[in-house]
């Protein structure tokens, strides 16, 4: 006699609720089908031969390992920071937060109000010979603006998941932060 499997019963979505996730994820997959359309296939091999996309490539990928480190670090520990506040973590939620409800170009016009040559710090840092608006470092500072919310959001939600009885007990063990 063959061994009985068991698998547990999913509830039954409503329709609805699967035609607006096919209807979303068909509006999230169509403008990239879109630009897949407009790429010129037939000179894909000559572009990405091309020294110049070599450089752009090159480029990007240090901007975003270096924006991941620097998210990975201040993220972790803002995360930490928040996990510890009490009465005003919410407050500081909201702002970490407030990157991710932005639209992508006013992040962006914060950014350069910010950095940019004639923002809050730009002038400064021209002075002290950082050059952040329109070069390197400014990918860097939007990687890093878009990502770093993330990086908190998933290190908050495991820290408050963590029992409160097993930081106890190791902290009576003489374990403890650092």
């Amino acid at each position: 006699m063959a061994p009985v499997v068991l698998r547990e019963q999913r509830p039954r979505m409503p329709w609805g609720v699967i035609a607006a996730g096919v209807l979303a994820a068909v509006y999230i997959l169509t403008p990239v089908l879109a630009l897949g359309m407009r790429v010129p296939w037939a000179h894909l091999l000559e572009t990405l031969s091309a020294p110049e996309t070599h450089d752009l490539l090159r480029t990007t990928l240090t901007a975003a390992v270096i924006s991941t480190v620097f998210s990975t670090c201040l993220g972790t520990c803002l995360a930490l920071w928040l996990h510890q506040l009490r009465r005003v973590s919410h407050l500081v939620r909201l702002v970490v937060y407030l990157p991710l409800a932005m639209p992508p170009v006013v992040g962006g016009l914060a950014l350069t109000a910010l950095l940019g040559r004639r923002g809050l710090l730009g002038p400064v840092l021209e002075q002290l010979g950082a050059h952040v608006a329109f070069a390197f470092p400014g990918v860097v500072a939007a990687h890093l603006f878009v990502t770093l919310p993330f990086v908190v959001v998933a290190v908050d939600s495991a820290l408050r998941q963590l029992d409160a009885e097993v930081v106890a007990s190791a902290r009576s063990v003489g374990l403890g932060p650092g």
